[in-house]
């Protein structure tokens, strides 16, 4: 580290920090989700960081997981997950099962950053006028 700091312009030192401060995030994002106590939660967390590192079989077999023994009482978090991935019609499908289960989570809706690509979808205004969100 003596070196990078003696030279902050030196190009391979920077990228070496760099890389070094994404392997900890790895590391302590997946230790995290690991330590989760519930398993939905778990799974939720694992479909996310492994998405957001480009592991798509490993966030698959979370969500999928997650489907099939939480589709009962996770609707809001799968549909969270579709969000994040780009799914736009999986996650509407899944934002409308939370709103038939009365799924608490769906008062997060409208704050959720995994639905931010979902606000430019006429589906998403329908969504906030049927929830009740008020317009900001």
């Amino acid at each position: 580290m003596l070196g990078i700091a003696a030279r902050p312009d030196h190009s391979p030192g920077r990228r070496w920090v760099s890389r070094q401060l994404l392997l900890k995030m790895h590391t302590m994002l997946f230790g995290e989700a690991e330590l989760e106590p519930t398993e939905w939660g778990r799974l939720t967390a694992l479909a996310h960081v492994h998405h957001c590192f480009g592991n798509k079989a490993e966030s698959d077999a979370a969500l999928a997981r997650l489907i099939a023994d939480h589709a009962a009482d996770s609707a809001f978090q799968i549909a969270a997950i579709h969000g994040v991935r780009g799914e736009t019609d999986a996650a509407f499908e899944w934002l409308d099962r939370a709103y038939a289960q009365h799924d608490s989570g769906l008062s997060l809706a409208y704050i959720e950053p995994s639905f931010r690509s979902l606000h430019g979808d006429p589906r998403w205004q329908a969504l906030v006028d049927k929830v009740g969100f008020e317009r900001s």
